[in-house]
C-alpha cells in the first residue's frame, strides 16, 4: 500500500493519476497559505488557540471525491462490507470483511474526512485489488425467512425472552477477511472508507458504499475530544432488514440485540429511509467535525466503545464534545461522564437526545443488547448498583439524564425557530441577536427540553427558551448550560439543527431547509461553543447564575384556572380527556408529555399505551409558553389491570375481488374501515347494512404511527390503499391486498411532523392525479402534494388561515363536475364545503352544516350506505362509531355502526 505521504508498501500499488493530483495539490496548498483571503467570508475568522496539528494536517491536500455521486450508490447484494473494529489506533491493521454478488474484487480510498480548504476530505490512501470472498444474495435469505438459504453466510438469529421470533439478531461474523490493510502514519480522525467495484449490468458501471471507521488518538492531554456517536449509528442500522427500532411488520420484530459485524445500510432512492452508520453520521456529525477541523482546535478523536472500555485515557482532556445524535449510552459511558465532568473536564453535547436508551455492550463490544421492554429483558436489575435492564435511563436519581444533560429529550420530528433568552450567555458572541429574536429552523428532528426540577443541576443557566407547539400539544426546547465545583463546564445545545444547518452535502437533496441567516447564526454559536470547551476550566471563566427558575417562572399565573381532568384506564391504556376554558393543555403521564386532540374549543382527548401499574397523570393550562404563562397543575392517577387488548383473528390470506371502489378492500364495492387500538395492533372492520360486521387483524408494532388515512389506488391494482406517519415525520404508504392485508411499508416523505392534518384529496383538479392536503401546525398554510410514482412530490401551497380546522377530508364529486371536494370541520363545530378547482386548488369554502363537535375523528372513507357520494364515519369520546349517508353537499340519517371503540387511537 501507498499513501501520498510514505513509502511503498508490498501489499498494493496506488494509482499514478492520484500522485499527480497530490503533487499538484500541493502547490495549490502552499498558495492557501499565502492567500488565505480565498475563504469565503463566512468562515474568513479563525480563533486564535494556539498551532495545533490538526491546523498542519488541514493545510495538506484535500479533494471532494470521497463523496459517493447519486446513482452510484451500490445496493447491498452487489456491494456490503465493514470492518471487524469500530476504532483503530494508526498502525493496527484494518480489517475488512466484504460481499458481492458481481465482483471478485474492488477498490478502497480512504479519506480522512476534514476541512481541507472546503474539500471535506483527503485521500489518504488507496488499494487496488482489495479481494471479495463473500458472495451473500441477501434479498434472496431475507425472502427465504424463516428457513435458512445456502446463498449466504449471514444468519439471523433469535434472541432470548421475545414472543415473536422474527425478532433476529443479523450477524455476518461468518463472512471471510479481506487482506489486512495497513494504517501506519493514518492521522487519528474520522476516516470514510469508500470501496468501489464495476458491475457491468449496473447502469452506472462503477458503484460504491462507505464503511465508517474512526482512528482514535492515543495522546488526549489539553485536547478537545471529539466523540463519535457509533453505538446510535448501529442501533439505526436496517442492513439485513433489521434494526433496534423495526424488523418487516414494525416494533414487535425489531432487533434486541444488534452486531456491529455486519454492514451499515445506506439509502440507494430519496424514498428509502436514512439508517445508520455513513448515514448517521453524514448528517449529524460530519460537519461539526469539519468546523472543528477548520477551526484548528487540538483535537483527538474516539467513540462511543471507547468512552465505554478506555474513559480512563480521556481524564487528561480538557473537554468532551458528544457529536450529533448520541442516543444509546451504557452505564459505564454515563459513570466516565460524570467522573470527567466532576474532575474538570468540560463537557459539550452537540445535538439533542443524548443517553437516553441504556444499552448493554458484549465484552468484546461488538455486540449490543437493548429490549427496550423490561418484561423481556431476562437479565435482572441488582439490588444495589445501577440498573441493568436496557430500558429508559430515567429522567431524574442517581444516574439520571436531567443531572448531567440539563435538558433532557422532549421529542422528535420538529422544524421550530429557536428564541433568544439569556443574551449575556458567551455563546451569542458576536451573532447580533437580541431578547426574543427568533432563528428559524434551529430546532430540527430531536430537540430537549428544561423541566422544573430540583434535579436541576445547581446554578443551571438556560440560553435560549424555544416554544412550539407540535400537533395540539404544547412544548419547549432549552439550550441549557451549568458550572460545577471542579471548574468544569456543561452545554447541551439541545437540537439536531446545528450540524444540519452547516452540513452542505446529503445524498438526494437531505439537506435540511433552514434560512440562511439562520445557518450564519448557528455557525457562529457552534464556534463559540467550541472554542469555549476547548479552553480549561470553562466553568470558572464562565460560572453559571442559575436562571433557569426565572425563565420557566414555576409560579402558576394567577388568571389561568386549572384544567378538569378525567382519566379512564383500559387494557395497556390511558383515555385522557381534558376541558380547559383558556389556554391551551399541557398533559403529562409519568413526567413525560402528551400529544392531545381537540374535539372542541375547550376540550381535549388522548389515548396513551400504557404499562400495567399505577400512573401518575397531570394537565394544566399554557397562555404563552416564550413568557411560560402556566396555570395550577391538575393531578390523578389511573391504575392499568392488564396490558392485552381485545385479540382478532388474522387476516385471511383469500383473494377477493378488485373492484375499485373507494376503501373497498372486501370485493363487494362497499367502504371498509380500519383503526389503530391502544396495543398497537392495526384493525381491518368489513361494513355492510351501514355496520362493521367482522374485524380481523392486519398489523401489529403500529405504535409508531400517529396518522391514518385512506388513499385512492396508487399502485394500479385497483384497491385503496392506506398511508400512515410515523412519529420520527416519516410518510410511509401500504397497499392493500383485500380482506386486511397489507404489503411492509413503503417511505413516500418525511419531516412530516410539522403537519397536524394530512388527508388525501382525490383528484381535486378531475384529471388522474391524486392529492394528499395537510396543514402546517405553526402557520395554518394548507399544502398540496401530487402522487407520482407513488411518492409525494410538487409540494404547494394552497390556502392560509386554516388554524380553525380540527378535521379535513375528501368527500368525492359532490356537484358532478368531475372534480373532488373538500370537507372541513371546524373548532366550533360548524361544517364547510370546499370546492376543487381545475388548478387543483379549493374554491371559497360555503358552510353546511353545524354541531359537529361531538366527535373524537371524523373521515370519509367511501361509498357505505349505498348513496352515490362517499359518506362520513365518525367516532365519538363514548367509543360508538357513526355512518351518515351522504346527500349532496351535506350528510344525514345517522347509523350507528359498532361500540366499544374507546381504545382507538386513530381510525381511517
Amino acid at each position: 500500500m501507498r499513501s501520498p505521504s510514505s513509502r511503498p508498501r508490498p501489499l498494493t500499488v496506488v494509482h499514478s493519476r492520484r500522485l499527480r493530483a497530490a503533487a499538484i495539490g500541493v502547490v495549490m496548498a502552499l498558495t492557501a497559505v499565502v492567500a488565505p483571503g480565498a475563504m469565503s467570508e463566512a468562515h474568513a475568522a479563525l480563533p486564535q488557540l494556539g498551532t495545533s496539528w490538526v491546523r498542519d494536517e488541514n493545510l495538506r491536500t484535500g479533494t471532494d471525491a470521497w463523496k459517493i455521486p447519486e446513482g452510484q450508490v451500490a445496493d447491498d447484494d452487489q456491494l456490503s462490507a465493514y470492518s471487524t473494529q469500530t476504532s483503530l489506533t494508526a498502525g493496527q491493521p484494518l480489517t475488512l470483511r466484504i460481499s458481492s454478488t458481481v465482483a471478485t474484487s474492488a477498490t478502497l480510498d480512504v479519506y480522512r474526512i476534514g476541512w481541507y480548504g472546503g474539500t471535506g476530505g483527503r485521500l489518504v490512501t488507496s488499494v487496488d485489488g482489495l479481494a471479495i470472498r463473500n458472495t451473500d444474495t441477501l434479498s434472496a435469505c431475507q425472502a427465504a425467512l424463516p428457513a435458512t438459504s445456502t446463498a449466504c453466510r449471514t444468519t439471523w438469529q433469535t434472541v432470548t425472552g421475545v414472543s415473536d421470533a422474527g425478532a433476529y439478531t443479523v450477524n455476518a461474523s461468518a463472512w471471510l477477511s479481506s487482506a489486512p490493510v495497513d494504517t501506519t502514519d493514518w492521522p487519528a480522525g474520522d476516516y470514510l472508507l469508500k470501496l468501489t467495484i464495476t458491475d457491468p449490468s449496473a447502469q452506472s458501471t462503477h458503484v460504491s458504499k462507505y464503511v465508517p471507521l474512526v482512528i482514535r488518538s492515543t495522546e488526549f492531554t489539553g485536547r478537545t475530544t471529539l466523540v463519535n456517536a457509533t453505538m446510535t449509528w448501529q442501533a439505526y442500522n436496517r442492513w439485513g432488514g433489521y434494526s433496534a427500532y423495526y424488523g418487516p411488520t414494525g416494533d414487535p420484530t425489531r432487533s434486541r440485540v444488534v452486531t456491529f459485524d455486519r454492514p451499515y445500510s445506506y439509502p440507494i432512492q430519496p424514498d428509502n429511509p436514512p439508517t445508520g452508520g455513513p448515514w448517521s453520521f453524514l448528517q449529524f456529525e460530519r460537519a461539526s467535525v469539519v468546523e472543528a477541523e477548520r477551526l484548528g482546535l487540538n483535537l483527538a478523536y474516539a467513540t462511543s466503545e471507547d468512552l465505554h472500555a478506555r474513559g480512563d485515557s480521556l481524564s487528561a482532556a480538557t473537554s468532551v464534545v458528544m457529536l450529533g445524535h448520541d442516543e444509546y449510552w451504557s452505564n459505564q459511558m454515563w459513570s466516565t461522564m460524570t467522573h470527567l465532568r466532576d474532575s474538570g473536564v468540560n463537557l459539550l453535547f452537540s445535538g439533542a437526545n443524548s443517553m437516553w436508551w441504556r444499552i448493554r455492550l458484549s465484552d468484546d463490544m461488538r455486540t449490543m443488547t437493548i429490549y427496550k421492554d423490561s418484561t423481556e429483558d431476562p437479565v435482572a436489575d441488582p439490588s444495589n448498583g445501577l440498573p441493568l435492564k436496557t430500558v429508559n435511563f430515567p429522567l431524574e436519581g442517581q444516574e439520571g439524564m436531567v443531572r448531567l444533560l440539563g435538558a433532557a429529550y422532549i421529542t422528535s420530528g420538529i422544524s421550530a425557530p429557536l428564541t433568544i433568552t439569556d443574551l449575556h450567555m458567551f455563546l451569542f458572541d458576536g451573532t447580533g441577536a437580541t431578547r426574543g429574536q427568533q432563528f428559524e429552523g434551529l430546532l430540527q428532528n430531536e430537540v430537549d427540553q428544561a423541566r422544573d426540577s430540583t434535579e436541576n443541576p445547581d446554578g443551571m443557566d438556560i440560553a435560549a427558551h424555544s416554544a412550539f407547539v407540535k400537533g395540539a400539544t404544547p412544548h419547549w426546547a432549552d439550550i441549557t448550560y451549568y458550572s460545577t465545583p471542579s471548574g468544569a463546564g456543561v452545554l447541551n445545545l439541545s437540537s439536531m439543527a446545528f450540524n444540519l444547518a452547516m452540513e452542505d452535502y446529503l445524498p438526494f437533496g437531505r439537506v435540511a431547509n433552514i434560512p440562511a441567516s439562520s445557518k450564519t447564526f448557528a455557525r457562529q454559536v457552534f464556534d463559540n461553543a467550541l472554542t469555549a470547551v476547548a479552553r480549561p476550566h470553562l466553568g470558572q471563566v464562565h460560572p453559571s447564575t442559575g436562571n433557569w427558575s426565572d425563565v420557566l417562572r414555576t409560579t402558576p399565573h394567577p388568571a389561568l384556572s386549572a384544567p378538569t381532568l378525567q382519566v379512564a384506564p383500559g387494557p395497556g391504556s390511558l383515555t385522557i380527556i381534558v376541558s380547559a376554558s383558556s389556554g391551551t393543555p399541557q398533559v403529562q403521564v409519568d413526567g413525560k408529555d402528551v400529544t392531545m386532540t381537540s374535539t372542541s374549543p375547550t376540550r381535549f382527548r388522548a389515548v396513551v399505551p400504557a404499562a400495567v401499574g399505577t400512573h401518575a397523570v397531570r394537565a394544566r393550562t399554557i397562555a404563552d409558553l416564550f413568557e411560560a404563562t402556566f396555570g395550577p397543575w391538575t393531578s390523578a392517577s389511573a391504575t392499568v389491570s392488564s396490558a392485552e387488548c381485545q385479540t382478532y383473528p388474522d387476516a385471511s390470506t383469500t383473494p377477493t375481488t378488485a373492484t375499485g371502489a373507494l376503501g373497498d378492500a372486501s370485493g363487494d364495492s362497499i367502504a371498509d374501515v380500519w383503526s389503530v387500538d391502544s396495543c398497537g395492533t392495526l384493525l381491518w372492520h368489513r361494513t355492510s347494512g351501514r355496520r362493521i360486521v367482522s374485524t380481523v387483524t392486519s398489523g401489529r408494532g403500529w405504535h409508531a404511527i400517529t396518522a391514518l388515512a385512506q388513499i385512492p389506488d396508487v399502485n394500479g391494482d385497483h384497491r385503496s390503499d392506506l398511508m400512515a406517519r410515523r412519529t420520527d415525520g416519516t410518510l410511509w404508504s401500504y397497499l392493500s391486498l383485500g380482506n386486511g392485508r397489507v404489503v411492509t411499508g413503503r417511505q413516500i416523505g418525511y419531516g412530516w411532523n410539522g403537519m397536524d392534518i394530512i388527508a388525501p384529496a382525490g383528484r381535486l383538479s378531475g384529471s388522474t392525479t391524486q392529492y394528499v392536503v395537510a396543514r402546517e401546525a405553526r402557520t395554518g398554510d394548507l399544502y398540496r402534494y401530487e402522487f407520482r410514482s407513488q411518492v409525494l412530490t410538487n409540494k404547494t401551497r394552497i390556502g392560509n388561515g386554516w388554524q380553525s380546522a380540527r378535521m379535513i377530508f375528501s368527500i368525492g364529486d359532490s356537484n358532478g363536475d368531475h372534480r373532488e371536494d373538500l370537507a372541513m370541520i371546524r373548532q366550533d363545530g360548524t361544517l364547510w364545503l370546499y370546492r376543487g378547482t381545475a388548478s387543483a386548488g379549493l374554491a371559497s369554502g360555503v358552510q353546511t352544516g353545524n354541531g359537529w363537535t361531538s366527535f373524537v375523528t371524523a373521515f370519509s372513507p367511501g361509498q357505505i350506505g349505498g348513496s352515490s357520494a362517499p359518506d362520513l364515519v365518525g367516532l365519538k369520546e363514548d367509543g360508538s362509531v357513526w355512518e351518515y349517508d351522504s346527500v349532496g353537499v351535506w350528510w344525514s340519517r345517522p347509523s350507528l355502526m359498532a361500540s366499544g371503540f374507546t381504545d382507538r387511537r386513530l381510525m381511517a
